[in-house]
């Protein structure tokens, strides 16, 4: 696939495989390819459009009872199954014929028919596809090309439904089983920089919210656990690096546990344990002691969670890996000592902290009104400086600094 004119576009990777559904958004803005957002259902796939077809073969054929046949035969009506689903690629009907125990079962099946079947299973496509628009912040017209990726995009049903969905032909000039190959093809050659590849920086992103179990108070100082805290929110760009202060519940508390959890509910129980860390605090009233919880997480699929005692200064760190990631001790910690400048909160960055201090100084030579209007900028900055994400930041410190030299 080329790129539309060489020009900035985006572009909806729809990749449809066997067994799971992913959509990833991406951004091409000069010589950078930027993953603005992914989304996904990993319990949809090109297989459940198969068993469709063989429920409506089995409903055909009501005399034939699943539970009885052998898993050969199972088997059998499943290929059959799904080279029915592969002839409707280019026609409005296939025909399965299956002989079971010396007789023989035919079934004719119509594309339209099919659809309707099949109304369900798309109707699930559109959720990751509105999460990930809403996730990147824009809207299906935004769109410039959707790329369509896996076997199961093949089906006639799935370019028409895709076609339907946002109002144009998506594009088919790679083949679907191939393209990711090709992909890796690309990446490899473009690390080792060969000629042959113009050069692009690929950035991406994390595709889940990372984040701890915390207690929240509730009116009359009723205190109430199990509540997440998100430290490292889903489509953040990767490497990145967030940290988030956490205080004492208890009176004469001596220990902060911190559940790694992974997911995007609310509530601690219903998200992905990853790992748990006990560090101990000074006996103190509740709300004195406190630990910065740090994530890091690597393109690598390393995350890496720092928890240091705001009063004493000890630090306990622990690596989770993605069990894919082949890099040994050594590399990873290597690669975390690179990332630690990612660590540094943007508030302690030295550009930020000039322009805050000459705000500062602007502030204490100004008078009435202007007093006001400074203070707000200043405050401004410093909430996008707080929410630790570095669009919103680039963009504050724009305004903050036209603001400050005008």
């Amino acid at each position: 696939m080329e790129f539309i004119n060489n020009k900035d576009a985006r572009f909806l990777v729809f990749d449809l495989g066997g067994g799971t559904f992913d959509v990833s958004i991406l951004e091409l803005f000069g010589s950078i390819l930027e993953v603005r957002a992914v989304a996904g259902d990993n319990f949809l796939g090109g297989e459940d459009f198969t068993a469709v077809i063989e429920d409506m073969f089995f409903k055909e054929h009501s005399n034939l009872d699943r539970e009885k046949l052998t898993k050969k035969q199972l088997r059998y009506i499943h290929k059959k199954a799904e080279k029915a689903k592969l002839d409707l690629g280019n026609n409005l009907s296939s025909k399965m014929v299956c002989r079971i125990d010396d007789e023989e079962y035919e079934y004719v099946l119509h594309a339209k028919e099919y659809e309707m079947k099949c109304y369900d299973l798309l109707d699930r496509i559109k959720n990751p596809i509105k999460k990930s628009l809403q996730d990147a912040g824009i809207k299906v017209k935004d769109i410039d090309k959707v790329v369509m990726v896996g076997g199961a995009t093949k089906l006639m049903i799935i370019k028409k439904f895709v076609s339907k969905l946002f109002r144009s032909m998506p594009d088919t000039s790679v083949n679907p089983d191939e393209v990711v190959a090709k992909g890796c093809a690309i990446q490899a050659a473009m690390k080792e920089r060969n000629e042959a590849i113009k050069e692009v920086i690929l950035t991406d992103v994390c595709p889940f919210t990372l984040g701890t179990e915390v207690v929240i108070e509730r009116e009359n100082n009723k205190k109430e656990d199990g509540h997440y805290c998100p430290i490292i929110e889903r489509n953040t760009v990767i490497p990145a690096s967030r940290t988030e202060r956490l205080c004492t519940v208890n009176d004469n508390q001596k220990k902060i546990t911190i559940e790694v959890l992974q997911g995007e509910s609310r509530f601690a129980k219903n998200n992905l344990l990853l790992e748990k860390l006990t560090v101990d605090v000074p006996e103190d009233k509740a709300g004195k002691q406190a630990v910065d919880v740090t994530y890091t997480y690597d393109v690598n699929s390393i995350l890496e969670v720092e928890v240091k005692v705001v009063s004493t200064g000890e630090t306990t760190k622990e690596i989770i890996k993605n069990q894919d990631v082949d890099m040994t001790d050594e590399e990873i910690e290597q690669r975390m000592k690179e990332l630690e400048y990612l660590k540094i909160h943007p508030k302690d960055q030295e550009e930020n902290k000039l322009l805050l201090l000459r705000g500062e100084r602007l502030y204490e030579e100004s008078i009435g009104n202007d007093r006001m209007i400074i203070e707000y900028s200043i405050r401004e900055f410093e909430e996008a400086l707080e929410s630790q994400d570095n669009k919103k930041i680039a963009q504050a410190r724009t305004k903050f600094e036209e603001f400050l030299f005008s």
